[in-house]
This record gives structure tokens, sequence and C-alpha cells, in this order.
């Protein structure tokens, strides 16, 4: 769990901005999952619900949260055992669209800026995690509308005209897909990388009003390596 949420949180600093154009970008239609096996979770994706919530009297935007909650009311706002914590995020196990993921909820000065899942079921044949990658954009699609943006990112040809292997291209890092949508308050991406032959698929969240506090601690992550 450590390993998946230290990724987590690496990749959402780089994630919140790498949606724009890269070399190799082609659209996402050309790499779609009709050559990926595996079958599509029947869950939906979560529903936000408008209530009070332990003091909180704002915008619930995720699950039942609300950006600039405090820890100690997203805990509340969750029935699920805590599996890790420290002073800057909380996370659980937890599912989305019948997939085994990781939940994690992050905060600067004791306020919600990010929530984000990691998948972490796992696929023998590779190419269903591309299923998966679908799966999840259809239903972000069905409620948040058309994507604002939607990259599919090729890095190499080696596996370009091979259908069949585009979940080891994903596997392998040659092969990445992104999508984003945004509403009022939150952005939303979801992403599909790998490397080192591990696929890792992700949806994170992100505050509007709150990105300068993220961006503060990615300044900050980033200058503890200098």
């Amino acid at each position: 769990m450590k390993k998946i949420f230290l990724w987590l949180f690496v990749a959402g600093i780089v994630l919140s901005g790498c949606t724009t154009s890269k070399s190799g970008t082609t659209s996402t239609e050309s790499a779609t999952s009709s050559n990926a096996s595996g079958g599509s979770a029947s869950s939906s994706v979560h529903e936000t619900v408008a209530t009070e919530n332990n003091g909180y009297q704002g915008k619930i935007s995720f699950r039942n949260v609300g950006w600039g909650m405090s820890k100690e009311q997203v805990k509340a706002s969750e029935d699920m055992k805590v599996e890790e914590e420290d002073h800057e995020s909380v996370a659980y196990y937890s599912k989305i669209l019948g997939l085994e993921s990781g939940l994690m909820y992050l905060f600067v000065d004791d306020q919600l800026v990010r929530a984000a899942y990691v998948v972490t079921e796992k696929h023998t044949n590779k190419n269903e995690y591309i299923e998966n990658y679908n799966d999840l954009k259809k239903s972000l699609t069905e409620k948040y509308g058309k994507p604002s943006s939607d990259d599919t990112l090729w890095k190499g040809d080696l596996y370009k005209d091979t259908p069949s292997q585009w979940g080891m291209a994903v596997a392998t890092g040659q092969l990445h897909y992104q999508a984003a949508w945004e509403t009022e308050d939150t952005e939303i991406l979801l992403d599909l990388q790998g490397d080192n032959f591990e696929p890792r698929l992700s949806l994170v969240y992100d505050s509007k009003e709150l990105q300068h506090l993220s961006e503060q601690q990615k300044d900050q992550e980033l200058k503890k390596n200098l």
C-alpha cells in the first residue's frame, strides 16, 4: 500500500500538468479497447451527495466530501477502515467500477485538496487494463460529459501496429492514455501508464480553488530532493 500511494502522490503532482499535447499524440479512438479482452465492471462511478457533514456546509464534490474539509471531517465521512494515515494524507482500500483500488485523500494545512483512486487489481492479460480504463472513461463521460482532453500518447512504434500487444505497450511505458474533465470546482484526470512491466491506472480529483496549496506542497516536496 505504501508503494502505491507514494507513487500516487508523485504521479498526481505530474499528472496535474501533463494533459498538454506531446509528441506522438494520436486520438484516443486510434487505440481503443476493441481488441482488448476482459469484462466490463457493472458498478457506476461514485455519485456525489449534497449533504451537511460533521460541521461542513460547503459543496460536496467527491464521494461524500468537499474541498477544504479537514482530515477529521473526511474520516468521519467514510465508514471504511483507515489503512494508512499521516499528517497530510489518509488512505483506504476501496473499489471503483468493481475494481479493487486504493483510495487516498491529500491535505495541505489540514484542508482537502486532492482525492484519488489507484486501481490495485491485477490482470494476467495486460490488455484488460485498457479495458478498465475505457470502462472508467465511459462512466465518467456519462456523468461529466465529453472530456476536455482525450489523449493517446505513443513513445515508440514497437507495438503500435499490434493491438493485441497494446497492454504490453502500456506496461513498458510506450503507450500512455489520459483523459480529463472539469466541473465548476474540480479537475478530474483519468490516467493509464506503466513502467517496468507494471501498468498503473489512476483517477485523480483536484480542487480548483485550492490548487495553489497543491503547488506549494509540490515545490516543497521537490526541494527536499535538492
